[in-house]
């Protein structure tokens, strides 16, 4: 048995914890035509301990339209759950999106979608419904992103975009914010990652920070994030982060 199938919780739990089983939590969204695209667990040495393990289940559904990109490439939904039975963390549930042209998967930030549910005082059904809001408010993520590549950055804007961007994985660790800022932002592996409106800048910086990159002063590479904990956050707190400087500029 697979974590995500198991209807346990750990013995050390409390008896006021609540099993959220997240292969029940995703049948609405498999009868919908949706379908487990990635699934990872954390892997644990002990066997018994595994089947309470961390798991994040992405899914698809190749019968949607691709939503339009502003670079004209096409981007997917994804509905992103991450859950586990440890008793250590809430069961998350997420919008994201695949970009076709750099098979990059973002993940939508609190200021637009996504549901924390602690595991206590709530019911099957009830994250249920939060499944199926999500995947009903795709549109006006999309409109969203629509905005963010109408709004054009000042060179300035890229740089302290930049910045910010660097300590959402590295936080207040000025040396590495430094060396790597520029990069961040300025590192263009495609011809379709030229430009400076913020969907285009945003798309920049998240390949950067979650896939790593080549230091441009020399100094020694940026390695890739594996865990799936961090890959989440940094991809929420730069889409928050992009949000927030749109909100700033418009206002």
């Amino acid at each position: 048995m697979q974590s995500y199938q198991n209807t346990l919780a750990a013995p050390r739990t409390s008896d006021k914890y609540v099993v959220l089983n997240t292969e029940e939590l995703l049948n609405p969204l498999l009868d919908d035509g949706w379908h487990i695209h990635q699934l990872r667990e954390t892997h644990k040495r002990n066997e018994q301990e595994q089947r309470f393990a961390a798991h994040t289940v992405t899914l698809r559904n190749d019968g949607l339209d691709a939503f339009p990109d502003p670079k004209g490439t096409g981007i997917m939904p994804e509905v992103v759950i991450m859950n586990g039975h440890e008793g250590l963390m809430s069961l998350k549930i997420l919008a994201g999106w695949f970009r076709f042209v750099c098979s990059n998967g973002m993940i939508v930030g609190t200021s637009v979608n996504n549901t924390r549910v602690v595991h206590k005082n709530v019911t099957q059904e009830d994250v249920q419904r939060e499944v199926i809001r999500i995947v009903e408010d795709f549109p006006r993520t999309a409109e969203r992103i629509g905005d963010w590549s109408d709004l054009q950055l000042s060179p300035d804007m890229i740089h302290q975009f930049g910045r910010q961007a660097a300590e959402v994985r590295w936080g207040k660790d000025d040396d590495k914010i430094n060396d790597y800022a520029c990069d961040v932002t300025g590192i263009v592996r495609r011809a379709d990652d030229f430009g400076n409106d913020l969907w285009t800048v945003f798309n920049r910086s998240q390949e950067q920070l979650l896939r790593g990159f080549a230091s441009s002063k020399g100094k020694r590479s940026v390695r890739a994030i594996n865990s799936m904990a961090k890959q989440s956050q940094v991809n929420i707190d730069l889409w928050n982060l992009a949000d927030e400087l749109y909100s700033t500029c418009r206002n």
